[in-house]
């Protein structure tokens, strides 16, 4: 029996039929999935041509873009949370969420920005 207030369990398999739809028939959301999967194929195209020529360049490039396919699954995930129903719990909706994930991926470069400094820095005193 259900008890009021509890939301209904959604099962693992409708929920990414429900991503991908709602992915597929948003052009905005659209958008940024495929540029995700297009950036992702690249990725793994770097990072098996890198390892067999044995080129830390490709290797490195392949990892940042790796965190530049983390970003955007960060705001396509954002994107399906905030066109969510609004519910009695939350009478506003999810359309908050968006900003926050804008937060995270601030954050997330700054983070990002400060080891390219770092490792820079390094390399300057050890070429």
């Amino acid at each position: 029996m259900e008890e009021v207030g509890l939301r209904p369990r959604i099962s693992e398999d409708s929920l990414v039929y429900d991503f991908v739809r709602t992915c597929y028939e948003n052009s905005d959301t659209r958008k940024i999935a495929v540029f995700f999967i297009i950036n992702l194929s690249f990725m793994f195209v770097e990072l098996v041509y890198g390892y067999l020529s044995n080129s830390l360049g490709l290797i490195s490039d392949s990892f940042h873009m790796l965190f530049d396919c983390m970003a955007l699954f960060i705001g396509l995930c954002a994107s399906y949370i905030a066109k969510m129903k609004a519910d009695k719990h939350y009478t506003y909706g999810f359309g908050r969420v968006e900003t926050l994930s804008g937060l995270f991926n601030g954050i997330f470069l700054v983070f990002i920005a400060f080891n390219i400094f770092c490792e820079s820095i390094e390399r300057i005193f050890e070429p």
